[in-house]
């Protein structure tokens, strides 16, 4: 049987150096775009996922600064200050994706499930049907729609 080690891809590299140098491709294509708010954005990602939600908050907020009406961003470092207690700020930025796209059903199915853990029964209510009705076929608000009738 063959160690991985002995593998080889792309012209005779071994795996661990492939993929070294893919790694520094990487960072190098983040780096190349960082003056974009998309390239903010691949970089808080890359941040989240490297477990570093404080660098992955600043990158969505640059990125934010770049374009205010990102609301891809705007969702990703909601739901960042949702995991880290945040709620107020979190809250802000979902209301603001409202104002920009009243039809996304996302940040009222997950306003709904932040005023839930408030114990806030009545604004939950509201947000997980606005969610509900927003877009049909989205089970998880129906059905925390209907647990919390």
């Amino acid at each position: 049987m063959l160690s991985a080690k002995y593998v080889s891809v792309f012209g005779g590299d071994s795996i661990k150096k492939a993929f070294k140098k893919a790694h520094t491709e990487y960072l190098n294509f983040l780096e190349m775009n960082a003056d974009f708010s998309g390239g903010q954005e691949e970089i808080a990602e890359y941040e989240y996922l490297k477990n570093n939600p404080k660098k992955a908050i600043k990158a969505y907020e640059t990125a934010l600064a770049f374009d205010d009406y990102n609301n891809n961003a705007r969702l990703n470092l909601a739901y960042l200050y949702y995991q880290q207690n945040d709620i107020k700020r979190a809250a802000r930025l979902y209301d603001k994706v409202i104002k920009q796209e009243p039809d996304n059903s996302y940040p009222y199915y997950m306003l709904g499930l932040l005023f839930n853990e408030l114990g806030k029964d009545k604004a939950s209510l509201n947000y997980l049907k606005q969610a509900s009705e927003r877009e049909p076929f989205n089970f998880r608000a129906y059905y925390n729609y209907a647990l919390k009738l």
